[in-house]
């Protein structure tokens, strides 16, 4: 759901508060994103198994959205996943879709945590 924000007069003081608190918002929601790379080696993962690994992400929160994704490439059939154990720590997850045995050696991972941020509308109103 996306806010509609209308003035009624352009250029007016009322048009450049919402404009303001707009790029407030923005600005705070794109700080919000914190990525960096790991090196990882999740093991040997048997046929259907997964393996855990925690790293320290500096200013990921609870609740964040986490997406991990290999820098380089790695065997068909594997997925990776993640969540914010406690802030400032993630924990990821590599899981084996596949039939036999695979194993992952040491990789670069891209780890990125979208902090989630309050809506808009949530506390106060835009003006």
């Amino acid at each position: 759901m996306t806010a509609k924000i209308s003035s009624p007069r352009k250029g007016s003081e009322l048009d450049a508060r919402v404009f303001a608190r707009w790029q407030e918002q923005v600005t705070r929601a794109i700080r919000e994103v914190r990525s960096e790379t790991f090196e990882v080696d999740f093991g040997t993962l048997g046929p259907n198994g997964q393996s855990l690994v925690v790293v320290a992400l500096d200013g990921a929160i609870v609740g964040a959205a986490v997406v991990v994704t290999p820098v380089e490439g790695q065997p068909f059939g594997l997925i990776f996943d993640g969540y914010v154990t406690m802030n400032n720590w993630v924990s990821l997850r590599a899981v084996n879709l596949g039939g036999g045995a695979i194993n992952t050696v040491e990789t670069m991972y891209r780890v990125e945590a979208s902090n989630p941020t309050p809506s808009p509308t949530q506390g106060r109103p835009f003006v």
